[in-house]
């Protein structure tokens, strides 16, 4: 898969996606090896998803999601969960994968906005 074809995607995803009302894309670019995706999604239970994926194309055309943050919060604007492989958390099991809920740290691993709407329909439903 290109990286522009990974990037529609997403797009055709999201836009297809029912549990998402307003998709806004503030961010995205493409090159032959890799690509940058951000973007603020509105949910049904008005909750929001903001989100920022770079991503790179291996000599196999496999897409491999190197950097990630998926930030969802409630319509306040309260944290509910962050998904997220900045590596500042060396002791989490999984790392540099982890999640924020609230002020605890958890361990996680690598995802994708595919992986993390997934778990957030199984939250909204």
């Amino acid at each position: 898969m290109t990286p522009a074809a990974y990037l529609d995607s997403i797009i055709e995803f999201l836009l297809a996606e029912p549990n998402i009302t307003r998709v806004q894309v503030l961010r995205q670019r493409a090159t032959n090896r890799d690509g940058h995706v951000r973007a603020r999604l509105a949910l049904i239970d008005s909750s929001l998803l903001e989100f920022s994926e770079y991503f790179q194309v291996d000599a196999t055309d496999s897409v491999h999601v190197t950097t990630y943050s998926y930030h969802w919060m409630d319509a306040r604007g309260r944290l509910i969960r962050r998904w997220d492989n900045t590596p500042h958390h060396p002791g989490i099991a999984g790392f540099p994968h982890h999640i924020h809920e609230g002020d605890n740290v958890l361990p996680g691993m690598a995802m994708s906005i595919f992986a993390v709407l997934a778990a957030v329909a199984e939250s909204i439903l």
